[in-house]
């Protein structure tokens, strides 16, 4: 049986969330408009249904900012890779270390000091200008890159690695992707996207995630030890 009318007030003890952010809710789009009546705005089981989905998916790690565009790709009823666009880490880019032009150079001697090979890093992601200083996309880059130079690897040649690396990494992604959206999309979609699923959904897409990266870290592994293996055979055998 549905609930009768609510004020702001009884929505906001039905729920336990302060007046004061129902109304800010609604004043940012989070919380859509409720019915009016005289003086008075009058709320339903959609609106408490609404307010504890923003409840979880803040608990969940999301930014308002983030529930807001995340609801919104939601109610539009568009598809997965839509809502995998939404992530809350996303906001941490902002956050990424930069290094002066000579100090990245330093890191790679020989390498980074070719313009070409330089801008070959900026077209693959790996490093983004940033006034006079470059962006790092990930720590670990570098460690790779300057752990693989030492053992006298051209930096060209770590570049044209990274290149087949991520290549194959976007094919398995595309893959992941399409199981998700097959095994847990689908049937969410299927069902007429109830909001009290979507916060299931969203965990099930984020728990992909890792297990992705997993399967690729470890099958990688395994994919090196045989070819040193088999790299090492052949050359005993030569010797």
């Amino acid at each position: 049986m549905a609930d009768p009318d609510l004020t702001i007030d009884e929505l906001a003890r039905r729920t336990g969330t302060p007046t004061s952010t129902v109304r800010m809710y609604r004043q940012r789009g989070l919380l859509h408009e409720g019915r009016k009546s005289g003086r008075l705005r009058l709320y339903d089981d959609s609106h408490v249904e609404r307010l504890r989905l923003i409840s979880e998916l803040q608990e969940r790690g999301f930014s308002l900012a983030a529930v807001r565009e995340l609801i919104d790709t939601w109610a539009a009823g568009r598809g997965l890779a839509d809502v995998l666009g939404v992530d809350p880490a996303a906001e941490l880019s902002a956050d990424a270390p930069t290094l002066a032009a000579d100090r990245l150079a330093a890191l790679f001697p020989g390498g980074f000091e070719d313009a070409a090979l330089l801008q070959r890093a900026v077209d693959l992601g790996l490093v983004t200008p940033d006034g006079d200083r470059f962006r790092i996309a990930d720590p670990r880059f570098l460690e790779v890159g300057t752990t693989v130079l030492a053992q006298g690897v051209p930096l060209a040649e770590i570049l044209d690695l990274y290149a087949e690396v991520q290549a194959a990494t976007d094919a398995l992604a595309a893959r992941f992707v399409a199981l998700a959206e097959d095994h847990v999309w689908a049937p969410f979609a299927a069902a007429g996207h109830p909001p009290a699923q979507l916060p299931a959904v969203i965990d099930a897409v984020g728990r992909l995630r890792p297990l992705a990266a997993t399967l690729v870290s470890v099958a990688l592994e395994r994919s090196v030890e045989q070819a040193a293996r088999r790299a090492f055979a052949r050359r005993a055998d030569k010797a």
